[in-house]
């Protein structure tokens, strides 16, 4: 039986594909519902491509560089830092990385109650600073103080001035304070003096200064004397002003003398001497017994701005919170909202400083013959750090970085003994590891604000 031969329909069949792929090869784009369908191109392998098909011109997918983290080294503390405005920890940390061609010191002021009286956690914190970063003398002190002879950090001598507080109330006008909520005037017909003397046997570089200031408003015309290590005086004869004035005298000074020759009937008002480094950094110790900070939101605008001027500092740490919490109050709304006036206040005359709160810390009481966290610490605690977040400032937790509770009771039983037996107040014992952590939170911050400079230049 003779087989059928296929071949030449095969041939046929093959022939009739190609012409007709062909003649599809004409055919214009066709979009279906928004689908384009692919043009018949029976040569696209073989042909030759155009410049513009080449890989090379695909942009390659750029992996955006992730936001830089910080970090906290292990047993520190760190500060939180809430500020979208620059009055966090930037202007601080700005002011330290440019110390040597500020042609000024870095300056630091400490707000605070009788937690920091006598210098107490201050001066150790100034002394950590000072060795890291440079500066001497202890800064600014008092016209006068009650409690002169319990501060190690410099010997304090005065005569013939009148205390006005924002604690005592008796005389004291708001418009005439600066940040410390407190002035000091003196006799109409007598003189005043005050005397600071450097002092190195608990604390490094506080011996000596290179510059030393007196702050004052004398709305009559005035004579000031500077005498410097007990030599001969230097006369300054001041004008009549209602702006703030300073008188400054530079050199090796080891002990410092400003007198005024005129009172002026109360009229004239001193807000402290000072013992400086002309460059590094200081720290101020403004302590109030029995303050509580919302003093700052009825002070003069102008008088804090003016003050800024003569005594600008980079840092301002608020640090109040002992006068306000007791065992019998849990809402500490109504102190926070004064609070957030006066960080708003500071903020407002104060533009290009950084404010830092501090919490208050551990303080205890006796429950049921045991001592324990009083009730309500923990409430002010979150209240503080509540304003801290709505005004847009830093925030650092004294309370966790001591240990939180029975850390006080620890302090106390600690040897030697780091706090006193009301479980409230710390002594310089203690002051000096406390001092320590705040350091070491601030430390830590300025290596974050490093590395991230360091980041976004690579």
């Amino acid at each position: 039986m003779r087989r059928k031969n296929y071949l030449w329909q095969g041939i046929a069949l093959v022939i009739a594909a190609l012409v007709v792929l062909g003649l599809m090869s004409w055919l214009p784009e066709i979009n279906i519902s928004g689908l384009k369908l692919r043009k018949v191109d029976l040569l696209s392998q073989v042909r030759a491509k155009a410049e513009t098909d080449t890989i090379a011109q695909i942009e390659p997918i750029k992996v955006a560089k992730p936001a830089f983290v910080d970090s906290c080294r292990a047993g520190v503390e760190c500060i939180d830092d809430y500020s979208e405005d620059g009055h966090g920890m930037l202007p601080f940390y700005q002011a330290l990385h440019k110390r040597d061609s500020l042609n000024r010191a870095v300056r630091i002021a400490v707000l605070g109650d009788s937690y920091i009286e006598g210098d107490i956690l201050t001066a150790d914190l100034r002394q950590y600073l000072q060795e890291r970063f440079g500066g001497c003398g202890v800064g600014i002190v008092p016209m006068m103080c009650e409690f002169a002879g319990f501060r190690r950090s410099v010997r304090h001598t005065f005569n013939g001035w009148k205390t006005h507080t924002v604690a005592s109330a008796s005389g004291y006008r708001a418009s005439r304070s600066i940040i410390s909520g407190a002035y000091y005037t003196c006799d109409s017909t007598g003189t005043a003096y005050t005397e600071l003397h450097g002092q190195k046997k608990y604390y490094a570089r506080l011996d000596t200064a290179q510059q030393a200031s007196v702050y004052f408003v004398s709305p009559i015309d005035n004579t000031i004397t500077a005498r410097i290590n007990g030599g001969t005086p230097q006369t300054f004869d001041v004008a009549a002003s209602n702006a703030m004035q300073r008188i400054t005298v530079k050199g090796d000074i080891g002990r410092v003398r400003f007198t005024v020759a005129r009172g002026g009937g109360g009229d004239v008002v001193f807000y402290g001497a000072s013992m400086d480094p002309s460059h590094g950094i200081v720290v101020d110790n403004f302590s109030l017994r029995g303050c509580s900070g919302t003093h700052i939101a009825a002070l003069n605008d102008s008088l804090i701005r003016q003050f800024d001027a003569a005594r600008h500092y980079d840092l301002v740490v608020v640090f109040y919170g002992l006068n306000v919490a007791n065992e019998n109050q849990t809402n500490y709304k109504s102190y926070g909202d004064q609070m957030r006036r006066s960080i708003a206040k500071l903020k407002r005359c104060m533009p290009h400083t950084g404010i830092l709160i501090v919490s208050i810390g551990d303080r205890e009481q006796r429950v049921d013959g045991e001592m324990r966290t009083m009730r309500g610490v923990l409430e002010l605690l979150a209240e503080q750090q509540r304003i801290a977040s709505d005004e847009g400032v830093a925030f650092w937790n004294l309370y966790t970085a001591m240990g939180g509770s029975g850390s006080i009771a620890r302090m106390v039983d600690a040897t030697p003994r780091q706090a006193n037996l009301d479980y409230t107040h710390i002594n310089f014992v203690g002051g000096g590891v406390l001092g320590k952590l705040l350091y070491d939170a601030i430390d830590a911050g300025y290596d974050n604000y490093k590395r991230r400079l360091a980041y976004a230049a690579e």
